[in-house]
């Protein structure tokens, strides 16, 4: 399972992972990939997967409630959020979705925008792209699955960093 959770709008680059998909299914990869949320780029993401025909393997899951998302993690076998700076100049800041994934062990794929790469170190905690590259995604992606020994140290890890420098705990008593 290659997980995606945020809302359908531009900054998340879903587009991206769906195109991913695509290299991922001509190079043979058998998996499924479930894209969590709403909002206003569902239209156009349901476009893009049937003109890619990947109606088999990419689902837009919808709107989920927090409880319900957070059983999905553990069945993932890799996160990806390929966040881009929209032409509006819209971004994200560290998505709590990457820190999510991270404290439940799953190995992450994201770009390199705004504040994602404190979280996702490349070869550390994760896997880092550059945004705006489906190709990038893809290579990044099928090396987590042809490697889950690989995948499952980078979750290791992510787990250990989130608990480490963004526990809210001891993150307070830092500010007190």
């Amino acid at each position: 399972l290659i997980l995606g959770v945020g809302q359908l709008q531009p900054k998340k680059g879903f587009s991206y992972l769906i195109r991913a998909c695509a290299l991922l299914r001509a190079r043979g990869f058998a998996f499924r990939c479930e894209i969590v949320g709403e909002g206003p780029e569902r239209a156009r993401l349901t476009e893009l997967i049937t003109q890619l025909a990947l109606e088999p393997v990419v689902t837009l899951v919808g709107a989920l409630p927090n409880a319900r998302v957070l059983e999905r993690y553990p069945q993932a076998s890799v996160f990806v959020l390929p966040c881009i700076v929209a032409e509006n100049g819209d971004r994200d800041g560290i998505p709590n979705v990457i820190l999510e994934a991270m404290a439940f062990g799953v190995a992450v794929v994201a770009t390199d925008v705004s504040g994602i790469p404190e979280a996702v170190r490349d070869g550390e905690t994760g896997r880092l792209v550059r945004s705006r590259s489906a190709e990038a995604l893809a290579e990044a992606i099928a090396a987590l699955l042809a490697s889950p020994d690989d995948a499952a140290r980078l979750g290791r890890n992510g787990s250990l960093l989130v608990r480490r420098e963004f526990d809210i705990r001891r993150n307070v008593g830092k500010l007190i």
